[in-house]
């Protein structure tokens, strides 16, 4: 249902100057792992300010905390792959470039859960790029055969992966 973390809460009600709309706010506090030179400043905190009276404090965290993170997805697609900009001034071409892009963002997280899994689902397209595409290997033309030189432990890794595949597109078994 959420993350569980090392943070302490606590709410209160809070009632700004001139307005008849009280609110719900919620102070985490955790410890400051990095420590400090002082002992008042030992731990950090963060506040969410809520409307929502009727619900459990952990509940409005955990709800909080996901959206957060649909900021990360949202960053992932624009940087990751390439739709901060329009291409074109054409809306129709736009739209088919803005739909490529989800596409491919949609396969590389099925990908990441049913192929890679791990610590692989965590990764963004950049990191996948860097450790899994752009990597030294060395193109061999040998008695009418090509082959492909990888060092040993990426030659495991894409066996690995390349292993995974069939399973992660077969049908489930009802």
């Amino acid at each position: 249902y959420g993350i569980l973390t090392e943070r302490q809460y606590a709410t209160t009600v809070h009632c700004m100057n001139n307005t008849k709309e009280a609110f719900t706010i919620i102070v985490q506090r955790w410890e400051d792992k990095q420590g400090c030179l002082f002992d008042e400043y030992k731990y950090k905190y963060y506040v969410i300010a809520t409307n929502e009276y009727e619900k459990d404090p952990q509940e409005i965290i955990y709800f909080h905390n996901a959206r957060g993170n649909s900021e990360n997805y949202n960053k992932e697609l624009k940087s990751g792959f390439g739709l901060e900009h329009v291409s074109t001034q054409d809306i129709f071409a736009n739209a088919i470039f803005f739909k490529l892009g989800i596409l491919a963002y949609n396969l590389f997280i099925a990908l990441k859960r049913l192929v890679l899994g791990g610590d692989w689902i965590k990764k963004t397209i950049s990191t996948l790029r860097w450790q899994l595409i752009f990597i030294a290997a060395k193109v061999v033309f040998h008695s009418r055969l090509l082959f492909l030189k990888l060092k040993s432990s990426y030659f495991y890794l894409f066996n690995s992966i390349l292993s995974k595949i069939p399973s992660a597109l077969a049908p489930p078994i009802s």
